[in-house]
């Protein structure tokens, strides 16, 4: 719930938690030391391409100062802060994020398809 933004009997919650619950632990482990040990910040004033950032209006895992961190220290992107909750939004609000991805190719995709 804390992921999804949703309660516990959430049907939402229950497929994230059986994503997770199936995942091989040496993934796992593999990818919480990737995501949770690495610092990448000093990468984000080099990019040359358009970028979209989804924030969550509501994440416990990353608040929308995150998303204007990024926003501020990356050339060329758009943030986009959805009226949601949780951090899985291509899951809890997977018609808004296909709607604000389909706009953003849309704005962008003579620069996209050059990348």
């Amino acid at each position: 719930p804390l992921v999804t933004g949703t309660s516990q009997n959430d049907a939402l919650t229950s497929e994230l938690n059986d994503s997770f619950c199936s995942t091989n632990p040496m993934t796992a482990k593999n990818f919480a030391k990737v995501t949770f040990f690495s610092d990448c910040r000093d990468l984000l004033p080099k990019n040359q391409h358009p970028v979209l950032i989804l924030q969550s209006e509501q994440d416990a895992l990353a608040a929308v100062a995150i998303g204007e961190y990024i926003q501020r220290h990356t050339a060329n992107s758009e943030l986009v802060v959805l009226p949601a909750r949780g951090h899985c939004l291509h899951m809890s609000d997977a018609h808004a994020v296909s709607l604000v991805i389909s706009a953003f190719f849309a704005r962008n995709h003579t620069t996209l398809a050059e990348a």
